[in-house]
C-alpha cells in the first residue's frame, strides 16, 4: 500500500511555492498584485507613522500648556503617567492601566473604562464637555491636537 503511494503526487497549491507545477496558472499572483501589496503596506507604515508623530508633536504641545516639559512625551512610559497627572489624576491609574492589560478579558474592560475616565478628567481639565470626551476616547490624536493648539486654557494649575 505505501508503495502505491510513494510517487503519487496530489496536486496541492503550497502558499510559500509560488513556480509549482501543481498550481493552476490562472491561480498564480501575477507581478502587479505583489506591487499593489508593497503599496499598500508602505502607505499603511506611513500612515501609522504621520498619526504616531501627530500623537508625539500634540502631547508634547499639551504638556507645555498644562506646565510640564514638553519632551517628557518623548519617553513611553512617562508620557502616558504625565497625561494622567494633566488631567488630575494619580500617576498609580497608569500603572493600574498597564497591569490590568495583562488580565484577559477583564483586563481589556478596566483598561477601556480607565482610558474613558483619562478621556473625561482630561477633557474636564480644559474645561470641556462630555462629547470632547468621546473624541478623545475615539481620535486621540487629532483631539488632543485641538486641545494643544487651540485656545482651551488648563483650568488645574
Amino acid at each position: 500500500m505505501l508503495e502505491k503511494l510513494k510517487g503519487l503526487t496530489l496536486g496541492v497549491y503550497v502558499p510559500g511555492d509560488m513556480m509549482s507545477e501543481s498550481m493552476p496558472m490562472e491561480l498564480m499572483p501575477d507581478t502587479s498584485t505583489y506591487m499593489l501589496n508593497a503599496v499598500w503596506t508602505i502607505g499603511c507604515l506611513l500612515f501609522v507613522f504621520a498619526w504616531i508623530i501627530l500623537l508625539i508633536i500634540a502631547q508634547w504641545k499639551l504638556f507645555k500648556k498644562a506646565g510640564e516639559p514638553g519632551w517628557l512625551s518623548l519617553i513611553p512610559i512617562c508620557n502616558t503617567v504625565m497625561m494622567f497627572k494633566i488631567a488630575g489624576m494619580s500617576g498609580w491609574w497608569a500603572a493600574g492601566a498597564l497591569l490590568a492589560g495583562f488580565i484577559p478579558v477583564v483586563g481589556i474592560i478596566a483598561s477601556i473604562v480607565i482610558n474613558v475616565l483619562l478621556a473625561y478628567n482630561l477633557a474636564k481639565a480644559f474645561d470641556k464637555g462630555a462629547g470632547f470626551t468621546v473624541g478623545l476616547v475615539l481620535l486621540a490624536p487629532i483631539f488632543i491636537s485641538i486641545l494643544a493648539f487651540g485656545k482651551s486654557q488648563y483650568k488645574l494649575k
